[in-house]
């Protein structure tokens, strides 16, 4: 009788909650670089972009490495100061000042972990002469959606949660949460994706919710790797921005999407977040004149 061969391992990582091989991941992100006077508790300056930023994990330290241009910080499980319901949160502190790395594989408004795509904010800070130096980076990352495995056909539906910070000159910086939904139009290319947010003051605690914070976003869909562009307006109580976004479709079919945004304002505020989002059914809205799936109204 034959002996029986156990079947090889898998040669790359399945899910982005159990990485098993080393792997680095381009990741999608924009950053923040804010001043606080401390001595009143809001902003002096701040100002925002996109960020190539890279996402390294080592399996064998099972360690993970963010870098950005010349800088690179390596957290490895030691520096793990919390972990629960797929948000694991990392800290180093030394006399040039706290790096903190938070990564996110589960919905802030959900229970149902992703699979495919992760979500996560990297926060640099000192502190000298009652200023804070603060630069903070939102990303996704994850197992993107092979070229050859993207829709090109049909309508989808994900549903999306919506992290990240704004911060407007001579108010309290908030960072803002919520949930909503991205529908893109796979045949037409074009998606939009919306948000009601709640907004948490940084030092007060104060919270709001309503009267035009939101995010809104509408772009195209490249007919290539299937990344996507746009534009898109981050609504606060201290301030309305707009600027650019952009993301692309994780899993081996399109199952979940990510993306991050930078806004800005001619009052010098600068919002910066992400979102990820699992994938729900077809879209609910009319993304063109010549396919209406529901009754418009003009």
């Amino acid at each position: 009788m034959s002996p029986i061969v156990p079947p090889a391992p898998p040669s790359g990582n399945s899910t982005i909650t159990n990485l098993t091989v080393s792997q680095t991941f381009d990741a999608v992100g924009n950053e923040q670089h804010a001043v606080f006077d401390l001595r009143n508790g809001t902003v002096a300056s701040t100002s925002g972009g996109s960020a190539n930023l890279r996402v390294a994990y080592d399996a064998s330290s099972k360690s993970y490495t963010v870098s950005l241009n010349r800088e690179r910080t390596t957290f490895p499980p030691s520096d793990i100061t919390s972990t629960a319901l797929g948000e694991t949160r990392y800290a180093q502190r030394d006399a040039d000042g706290v790096e903190l790395l938070t990564l996110v594989t589960t919905p802030y408004s959900g229970q149902n972990s992703n699979r495919y795509v992760g979500m996560g904010y990297w926060q640099r800070y000192s502190v000298a002469n009652d200023r804070q130096d603060d630069r903070f980076s939102t990303f996704v990352y994850g197992l993107d959606t092979p070229a050859s495995a993207t829709p090109r056909t049909g309508d989808a539906r994900y549903a999306i949660d919506v992290f990240g910070v704004t911060a407007a000159p001579g108010y309290e910086p908030v960072v803002y949460q919520g949930d909503g939904a991205f529908d893109v139009d796979f045949l037409g290319g074009e998606f939009s994706a919306h948000a009601y947010l709640t907004e948490t003051a940084l030092l007060t605690g104060q919270g709001v919710v309503g009267g035009g914070i939101e995010m809104a976003a509408t772009g195209r869909v490249g007919s290539g790797d299937g990344a996507f562009t746009g534009y898109v307006t981050v609504g606060s109580f201290n301030a309305e921005t707009a600027g650019v976004i952009s993301g692309r479709f994780f899993g081996p079919g399109a199952e979940e999407v990510g993306a991050s945004f930078s806004a800005s304002n001619a009052d010098g505020a600068t919002a910066v977040g992400s979102f990820t989002g699992q994938r729900t059914g077809a879209s609910g809205v009319n993304l063109r004149m010549t396919d209406i799936v529901t009754p418009p109204l003009f």
